[in-house]
């Protein structure tokens, strides 16, 4: 169940990167799941959702231990720090954290 529920959520953040989004606030709180025999899983949450060519270094928002460390050094939001997001949410299901 939890590698569909992963795979899932996964395709839902793809589908944002595919429009050209960038969701900058990747964290568990933000999928809800399904019942325990479903493993359907949606990312939601998109009201700090911009397109990937809007940046905006000066604002630094999100959950600390889902925040990619290039943000805390000033870095801007990306694809690849919604990515970085998801890999830390993968960490807390194998987990189980």
């Amino acid at each position: 169940r939890c590698l569909n529920i992963l795979g899932e959520a996964a395709e839902g953040l793809q589908r944002i990167h595919e429009h050209g989004f960038i969701h900058r606030d990747v964290h568990s709180g933000n999928f809800l799941v399904g019942k325990p025999e479903e493993t359907n899983a949606l990312l939601t949450d998109l009201g700090l959702c911009r397109p990937a060519n809007v940046t905006e270094k000066e604002t630094l928002f999100g959950v600390l231990p889902f925040m990619a460390p290039e943000l805390l050094h000033g870095g801007e939001y990306t694809q690849s720090t919604d990515v970085y997001g998801f890999s830390m949410v993968m960490y807390e299901l194998a987990s189980g954290i």
